[in-house]
């Protein structure tokens, strides 16, 4: 018995082959092979130079360019393994005609102990074409509306245009590169920073992150001014034709003016106006009609609240033909002024007084003689004549009258004065 136990070859190759499972199930009931799943891996592209130094661009579709991998190993390795460990790998030397490049997977610890990788995506997909660059204007853009009572003024960047660069089919859709600044409210000046945005023909927003650009955002200066509204007031200029004058009145569209600036600037502001070359009457026979740029005329500091305004003004400056008129002037529409002590002053009766005198007809035409007085000075005549006294008798002495700015005497009012002693 003891013979044959100990020269049976089958009975001892069946004992090592009994063991090592005997051991295979022991481990595996200690040390299972598990499987984890790790979220979020990049994929890590190598040798891009291959299209790039084509003129090429590429742009990874589907976000397939981020997975998720389940890793299966025994649980004792597993449990050592962290998401930083799994590395996804996308070689361009591997692309295929479908533009597409096959991922490899593979730990940087316990890679040997590893059984299995199995990632959510097989292969990171591409759009490849032509690289188009393009530089662009930066703009700006309100949101919202500021206060009442103020006004956006000056709005300054510290870069004026943006480069941007990417696929062909990507930035030939750009149109315009615009940073926006919400101005709700506000009061005061604003200083921000703020994204730069591409939008197309149709001002829909392109966001793409294909699209290679020099700056990201940049710093942005908002002015935000008071306002104040005031009028227009015109002031001509210039020799009218003879025979003609200034009405006095100037119309303009508009008539008055909103106006922007600090509160320090504004409250020296009554008014704006305008005058010189603009203005120029010379030589006129009729209405002058004109237009003026109101922005010339605007001090320092103070500007348009209407950006949208031109600044141009409609102005008539209303010019009339001369009217003449004559009237009689009686004795008793003369007073004597500061006669002589001793004498005695009156107007000759039987002389007659004519007053000639041109003005605008709305001056003129109501004008009558009861309505005017002239004087006569003595003291004044005498000075004027180098007296010292008069003597009695009978003097003709220009008369002084006060017909107003628009009404002109043709001729000085001469009127004969009697001049008598006292009696006592």
């Amino acid at each position: 018995m003891k013979k044959r136990l100990t020269n049976n070859w089958g009975l001892k190759l069946f004992s090592i082959i009994f063991a090592i499972l005997l051991w295979l199930v022991v481990v595996n009931v200690d040390n299972p092979v598990k499987t984890n799943t790790f979220d979020n891996i990049p994929v890590k592209l190598q040798n891009t130079n291959l299209v790039t130094d084509e003129g090429l661009v590429y742009e990874v579709l589907d976000s397939t360019d981020t997975v998720t991998v389940s890793v299966s190993a025994p649980r004792s390795y597993l449990e050592l393994l962290s998401k930083d460990d799994i590395v996804a790998v996308a070689d361009f030397n591997n692309i295929t005609a479908a533009n597409t490049v096959n991922i490899t997977y593979y730990s940087k610890r316990y890679n040997d102990k590893i059984t299995n990788f199995k990632g959510s995506v097989e292969s990171v997909k591409l759009n490849i074409e032509a690289e188009k660059s393009l530089k662009l204007v930066l703009k700006t853009k309100m949101v919202g509306e500021v206060e009442e009572g103020y006004v956006v003024g000056d709005v300054t960047t510290d870069q004026n245009q943006v480069r941007i660069s990417g696929p062909e089919s990507v930035i030939s859709q750009i149109k315009s590169a615009v940073v926006t600044v919400d101005i709700s409210g506000t009061t005061s000046d604003i200083a921000t920073y703020a994204d730069v945005k591409f939008y197309d023909a149709n001002d829909n927003e392109i966001v793409s992150t294909s699209i290679k650009k020099n700056v990201s955002s940049v710093k942005i200066g908002v002015e935000i001014l008071a306002t104040k509204t005031v009028p227009i007031k015109y002031t001509p200029e210039g020799t009218l034709a003879q025979g003609y004058r200034l009405t006095g009145e100037i119309t303009s569209v508009p008539s008055e003016i909103m106006i922007a600036g600090t509160a320090d600037a504004l409250k020296n502001v009554s008014y704006i106006e305008i005058s010189g070359e603009s203005l120029d009457v010379t030589g006129k026979t009729g209405d002058f009609v004109t237009s003026v740029n109101i922005k010339n005329y605007l001090p320092e500091g103070i500007s348009l609240a209407d950006s949208s305004y031109s600044g141009k003004a409609s102005v008539t400056v209303h010019i009339e033909k001369e009217q003449e008129k004559k009237l009689n002037l009686g004795a008793n529409n003369v007073v004597i002024a500061n006669v002589p002590e001793g004498y005695t002053a009156t107007v000759d009766k039987d002389s007659e007084i004519l007053l000639s005198m041109v003005g605008l007809q709305a001056d003129i035409s109501e004008l009558m003689a009861d309505d005017i007085t002239a004087e006569v000075d003595l003291t004044a005549y005498m000075e004027e004549n180098e007296l010292t006294h008069l003597e009695p008798g009978t003097y003709t002495i220009e008369a002084k009258i006060d017909l107003g700015e628009n009404i002109t005497l043709l001729e000085p009012i001469k009127v004969k004065v009697i001049i008598e002693e006292a009696e006592e």
